[in-house]
């Protein structure tokens, strides 16, 4: 049986060599190989056959490493860029591609990459320059790209620039939004009033305030853009998200996430309260059917 496996790795690699591919079936018939090295190894038996076994894997190893070595040579690694775009079967062949922000950074990558899976990329960035550059050596590449003005803030140039796209091409297949721009504010306009108490390892954002008299516990995090109202308290390990207004007198308890605004005074508290494991996951799985339960219930009341 040993040497089935040996001439059907040998033909495999030789195989897979023509196709250009991995070498995958090749190790498994080696694996194959080897695990009947180990059976005939726990055993006293067949001291000979297994010698035999062993000098046979040992030379399809060596065929295989030799025939991968062989295939590495024929078939470079990679190709130049130039030729990159010569390849059949792209899997974007076609297509019509926006990629904003594609001046430099994630999005030159993109549109790049883009080009060479064979779509056509309109290149837009507010530098209008880098924008150019990147297009030209697209198509100096072999690739194909257009290049536009964009200031993504911009609403009606949104409208203006695709209106544009599918009137030249007739479609817009994908869009990658990459351009952003983030309005914030400071840490120089954080404000903390007076009476204000904050533990130890606070993490404080930037434009956040925090009203008088608030008692904030250690680890809490506060992200920016964020308003705390006077008299408040936030318990150890709070979490709380961007943007949000917290009203005066409301009290959180620990390590609870704020995710929202919270309008109200009063005590918030979020998560679940400590319990055994096998009771909380008997738990967490009563919780997912409560919107089938709901609507099995909707469904008896009608029925009366």
């Amino acid at each position: 049986m040993n040497e089935i496996y040996v001439w059907l790795g040998i033909f495999f690699c030789v195989t897979q060599l023509a196709m250009f591919s991995g070498l995958n079936l090749a190790f498994f018939s080696y694996t194959r190989l080897r695990l009947e090295i180990e059976a005939e190894s726990a055993s006293s038996k067949g001291a000979d056959k297994v010698l035999k076994m062993r000098k046979d894997s040992n030379f399809l190893l060596t065929t295989i490493l030799a025939l991968n070595r062989v295939q590495w040579i024929i078939q470079p690694a990679s190709l130049p860029e130039k030729d990159m775009f010569n390849a059949a079967n792209f899997r974007l062949d076609g297509a019509i591609a926006l990629v904003t922000g594609a001046g430099s950074g994630l999005g030159e990558a993109t549109a790049r990459r883009f080009a060479k899976e064979g779509a056509h990329v309109v290149i837009t960035d507010i530098n209008a320059q880098q924008a150019e550059t990147v297009c030209q050596d697209i198509t100096a590449a072999g690739g194909s790209a257009e290049h536009h003005y964009q200031d993504v803030t911009d609403e009606l140039a949104w409208d203006t620039l695709v209106g544009m796209i599918v009137k030249d091409h007739g479609k817009l297949d994908v869009v990658v939004n990459n351009a952003g721009i983030v309005i914030r504010g400071s840490v120089e306009d954080t404000v903390i009033e007076e009476g204000v108490k904050i533990d130890n390892q606070v993490q404080v954002a930037h434009n956040v305030f925090i009203g008088a008299q608030t008692a904030i516990a250690a680890c809490v995090g506060i992200c920016g853009s964020t308003r705390i109202g006077s008299y408040c308290t936030l318990a150890g390990g709070v979490g709380v998200l961007g943007h949000l207004e917290i009203a005066d007198h409301v009290h959180v308890t620990g390590m609870s996430m704020v995710t929202r605004s919270l309008s109200e005074p009063g005590t918030y508290s979020a998560g679940t309260p400590l319990m055994g494991n096998r009771q909380w996951r008997r738990n967490a799985v009563r919780i997912k059917q409560l919107d089938r339960l709901t609507r099995r219930v909707s469904r008896l009341e009608k029925s009366k």
